[in-house]
Order: C-alpha cells, then structure tokens, then sequence
C-alpha cells in the first residue's frame, strides 16, 4: 500500500524532474512509430516475394530491436522518475497508473525481444536447410574415382 502522505506533491517540479519526465516521454512518443514500422514491414514483406529472403528478415529483426530498445528506455526513465521523484505525482492513483504503463513499456519491449527472437530464429532455419541442401546434393553426387574431387583432376591436361 502506497501512503499518500509519504508523496505529497511537490509544487513547482524541479529542472532535474522536468528533465526526467521530458525524456521518458521522449521514448514513450517513439514506441508506437518503431511498432508501426515494424509492422508495417512485416505485413508488406509478407506481400512480396522475396519475403522469406535473408535480407528481410534481418531487416525485421534490426526493426523489433529498434522497437525493443525505446520501449526499453521508456520503462528504465518512467521506473527513474517514479523511484527518484516519489513526490511528483498528484495521488496514489497517478502512482499506480505510471507503474501500469511502465508494464505497458516493458510488454511493448518484451514483443519487440519475441518478434526479433522469431525471425532471428527463421534466419538460422533457413541457413540450416541451405546447409543442408548443399550437404544433400553432395551425397547424391557419384563418387570421385580417387575419393577427393580434385585428385581426379589430370594436370598434365592443362594447358597452362
């Protein structure tokens, strides 16, 4: 329980308060643009073509990190504000709203780390099925008359 007499408001805020809040809302107002154009990417990599393509999701994985790393610092600056300017609120109600959208911060982070997470993973599969692949067509070449490729290989056939 939060006691409101321990955070009475204090009237007028101090530079280094006004400061404080200006940059956690600096990174609040950037979450929702880096989400969207996340997003936005996805949806329209979806559309295309060369969607599965290493390039795109390397470019989805840098746009969730992006995402992830504001929404990051808007938590760590409103967790400052709160833990270092108990005094700047009005009630226990403002109090519990700030903590409930620093969880909202810190939600929008951990989707930002997932979203990252699966298309860092999708990259590594499909590195993987290329390894494999060429390991596949490997073994379905015929086998070189002497073991290793290039022991087949005549010098004295070539010319130079």
């Amino acid at each position: 329980m939060i006691d409101p007499l321990a955070y009475a408001k204090m009237d007028p805020w101090p530079q280094s308060l006004i400061e404080a809040w200006e940059e956690y809302k600096f990174f609040v107002y950037l979450i929702n643009p880096k989400k969207m154009a996340f997003l936005n990417y996805r949806s329209a990599s979806d559309e295309e073509d060369f969607a599965d393509t290493s390039d795109w999701r390397f470019k989805r994985v840098h746009l969730a990190i992006e995402w992830g790393k504001v929404a990051l610092s808007a938590t760590e600056a409103r967790l400052h504000v709160l833990c270092t300017y108990q005094n700047a609120f009005e009630d226990t109600k403002a109090i519990d709203g700030h903590i409930e959208q620093a969880n909202a911060n810190l939600n929008s982070a951990r989707d930002a780390v997932r979203e990252a997470g699966v298309n860092y993973r999708s990259i590594s599969e499909a590195n993987s099925m290329v390894r494999l692949g060429y390991w596949a067509n490997m073994a379905r070449e015929p086998p070189c008359k002497k073991g290793i490729p290039y022991e087949d290989y005549d010098e004295e056939s070539n010319p130079h």
